[in-house]
């Protein structure tokens, strides 16, 4: 209601004082406060900035407005989870505030508050307790026990207590927030509803859920009532919880689906900002997505959690290569079971008439300055009686659901349409790559590991009992002893293989498993598959193994037909801080037939010859193998500055690729025997960038790719490459069954020349004044 009016404000300012006054700045700021109430980020940013520019501008860096604005500022960037960027805004901002108004002002003690309320969220509680009590007194002192910012002070002094585990002392200060609010905001302010969930998730602390119910379907009508998105997935990713811990799992999904739902609407309006923005975005959220594909494995939901997590892998490769806009998955949306669409669509419809209630009555309380007629003075009224009466059918729709879905207790289910589809296509293509093919999905929540496993016919499912921050620590280590010759890493692939493969043991055997397809998520991504051994062989040498991502869905069932031919590129010579590899040229003059020399007939582009030009050139003449053995650097979320590395010295960066739009759609296999091609340095803890340069260049057309992952020496690298693809062309081996045969040629050290290949790689290790001296394999 109260964005149009603002916006019309700031209009006449604009033509009234000018674009870079002063008093416009202050309707840029409430136009951007509004939108962000209204989960509309993308729209808000650039008018906050706006507002703080012009307010420096014309007032200077250290007026008291200037740090109003920096305030602003950095509170949207805290709600975003850009902690980093809000704490210097805030400091500043407290900087200003003291030397303007003194050390116990009123303006003081708010920025003060939201400086606290930024180190609660980043878990510093010795910075934020000081704060937090100091700002509550001058609240409390100047401007009264019952104002709202003495209620901000509360809330805030409360989630510390709270997260400390200090309950007693935090549910009375949230009662206190919550009275006060109520009584000079109103009852359907935001800031209720979020004093409301907070005070819900104390009782869920306290393990009181069914109090914690009440508050938290109090809280989901105030967010309806007022328009906000970011307290309905709150309160909605919440309730799943809740009633997932009360055993009515039925229900929990509903509402863990309606939180998807939500943060996906948000998440379709941020397209326009920074990159890095929207990963902070979805960060904090990620186990809103996680934990509801968790719950629905634990109901055999199989499908429906794939979907989910579906839309969190698809989120990443589109985050990564910017596809189009009509190919967004930030605008796709949970589908609702048979069963749980009716109450979906009536949800909807209460949310929609109570919208058009508020805005028909905003519209006739705006003329009403000028005067109303009778007509519109009893439509006025009638309107206050359609809102009281659909506040009580919502509170009446929440209490029949609960009833509704609590009778039905799981009968008569039916998977989404959507999610079965998806089953259904997966099952066909497996079935179409022969028998022994399956897919092996994981899915990681906070305390535990979820695996599904799916053949051309069957889907099971197994969860393992473990914490997610223990898992990272167990991959970090073994990739650590995998890197270190000094290091045994057997232990810990034993242990791994124990969490990862051990539960999958008897439908590997009933189903006849030869291939094994593996969806990885989050850390899982850093670990190298094939090494994990069950205490006598590694899983290598067993079965074949292959990553399977969205991306490559499509073209699992492709095979290359007529004679193989290749294109090898590569980079010899030292260029710049880039270490020489001597061994490409070995590398590929065994691979690329050259006079009697050689496996495949084909083309070789050495240093100056490895262009982009003659790259362009390489991919018109169709040849169905690439092979590019560079360095590559990558930059986690940077596309402009993550780079293959060309023999002429140009940075072919991931931009570049996908604007000069290089067409990989005559390649079989791309192999890209390149330094960090797999995962690089600055890697986050998730490891969507494992992926990285393969998932844009199958995006572009590529059937297949083989990506490097951990440092090895540069000659053994291209002994496996030698015998990946003479194994290929002599045996006509799949890709998968080539490239393990050559694994296990490394591992069985068939002839002196391979034994002491290998031992050179076990013991090169890349020395740590040359940054990029290694390649990865």
């Amino acid at each position: 209601e109260a964005l149009p009016l603002y916006r019309k404000v700031l209009a006449e300012r604009e033509h009234g004082s000018g674009s870079e006054a002063a008093d416009t700045a202050v309707s840029l700021s409430d136009v951007a406060k509004t939108l962000a109430h209204l989960g509309r980020y993308a729209e808000s940013l650039p008018l906050f900035q706006r507002a703080l520019a012009i307010t420096e501008k014309v007032s200077g860096p250290e007026h008291p407005m200037t740090g109003s604005r920096l305030d602003n500022l950095a509170s949207f960037y805290a709600s975003q989870g850009q902690y980093a960027m809000a704490e210097p805004l805030f400091l500043r901002a407290l900087g200003i505030a003291e030397k303007a108004f003194g050390t116990d002002h009123a303006n003081t003690g708010i920025t003060r508050n939201n400086l606290a309320g930024l180190y609660l969220k980043m878990g510093q509680y010795a910075k934020a307790e000081p704060l937090l009590i100091r700002s509550l007194a001058i609240a409390e002192k100047t401007e009264g026990p019952n104002h709202p910012s003495t209620a901000a002070g509360l809330n805030n002094l409360a989630g510390l207590y709270r997260d400390m585990g200090q309950y007693a002392r935090a549910e009375p200060a949230y009662a206190r927030a919550l009275t006060i609010l109520a009584a000079t905001r109103g009852p359907e302010h935001p800031e209720v509803g979020t004093t409301l969930n907070n005070l819900a998730r104390l009782n869920i602390a306290m393990d009181k859920p069914a109090k914690a119910l009440q508050l938290y379907l109090r809280a989901l009508l105030v967010s309806g009532n007022a328009g906000s998105p970011e307290l309905a997935w709150n309160v909605q990713s919440n309730l799943r919880a809740a009633y997932a811990r009360v055993r009515q799992p039925d229900l929990a999904i509903f509402y863990g689906k309606q939180a998807v739902n939500t943060l996906q609407g948000i998440r379709a309006t941020l397209s326009q900002l920074d990159r890095e923005f929207q990963r902070g975005f979805l960060t904090g959220k990620i186990h809103v997505y996680r934990e509801l594909a968790d719950l629905l494995i634990e109901q055999n939901r199989l499908p429906e959690a794939q979907h989910v997590l579906g839309m969190l892998k698809e989120e990443e490769f589109f985050d990564f290569m910017r596809r189009s806009e009509g190919d967004d998955p930030r605008r796709r949306k949970i589908a609702f079971q048979p069963h749980e669409q009716p109450w979906h669509d009536r949800l909807a419809q209460y949310i929609a008439r109570m919208a058009a209630t508020a805005a028909e009555r905003s519209e006739l309380e705006r003329r009403a300055q000028s005067g109303l007629k009778d007509d519109d003075k009893a439509r006025l009224a009638e309107l206050s009686r359609m809102k009281e009466a659909l506040s009580a059918g919502l509170q009446r729709y929440y209490r029949e659901v609960a009833a509704a879905f609590a009778s039905a207790k799981g009968k008569g289910r039916n998977e989404a349409a959507d999610a079965q589809a998806q089953l259904k296509a997966t099952q066909q293509t497996l079935s179409k790559l022969g028998a022994g093919s399956v897919l092996v999905q994981y899915i990681l929540s906070e305390n535990r590991l979820n695996v599904i496993f799916t053949t051309a016919t069957t889907q099971a499912a197994h969860q393992v009992e473990i914490n997610a921050a223990e898992l990272r620590r167990k991959i970090e280590f073994f990739r650590t002893a995998l890197g270190n010759p000094d290091i045994s890493a057997e232990p810990m692939a034993q242990e791994l293989y124990k969490l990862l493969i051990a539960p999958l043991d008897g439908e590997l055997r009933t189903s006849g498993a030869r291939t094994l397809m593996f969806s990885l998520d989050g850390a899982l991504r850093y670990i190298p598959m094939a090494a994990l051994h069950d205490g006598s062989l590694y899983l290598v040498q067993r079965y074949d193994l292959s990553i399977y991502t969205d991306v490559t869905r499509d073209n699992l069932g492709y095979r290359q037909s007529g004679a193989l031919s290749i294109v090898g590129m590569g980079v010899t010579r030292e260029i710049g801080d880039f270490a020489s590899l001597p061994a490409v040229r070995t590398e590929l003059s065994a691979i690329v037939r050259n006079g009697d020399k050689g496996l495949i007939e084909g083309e070789l582009h050495f240093d100056d010859q490895f262009t982009l030009a003659s790259l362009k050139q390489a991919l018109q003449n169709h040849r169905p193998l690439l092979h590019l053995a560079s360095h590559f650097v990558f930059h986690p979320g940077n596309e402009s500055t993550s780079f293959l590395l060309l023999g002429d010295g140009d940075r072919l960066s991931l931009s570049r690729i996908r604007e000069e739009k290089l067409d990989f759609s005559h390649v079989d296999l791309v192999t890209l025997s390149a330094c960090e091609t797999g995962v690089g340095g600055g890697r986050t803890t998730e490891g969507e960038e494992v992926e990285g340069l393969g998932a844009l260049v199958q995006k572009q057309g590529a059937k297949s790719v083989i990506a490097t992952l951990w440092p090895v020496e540069d000659a053994s690298t291209g002994l496996l490459m030698q015998n990946f693809y003479r194994l290929r062309e002599a045996q006509k081996l799949t890709k998968a069954d080539a490239l393990r045969q050559a694994q296990l040629m490394l591992i069985s050290e068939q002839s002196p020349q391979d034994a002491a290949i290998v031992r050179a790689g076990q013991e090169a290790a890349i020395p740590a004044t040359r940054k990029h001296a290694g390649r990865y394999a």
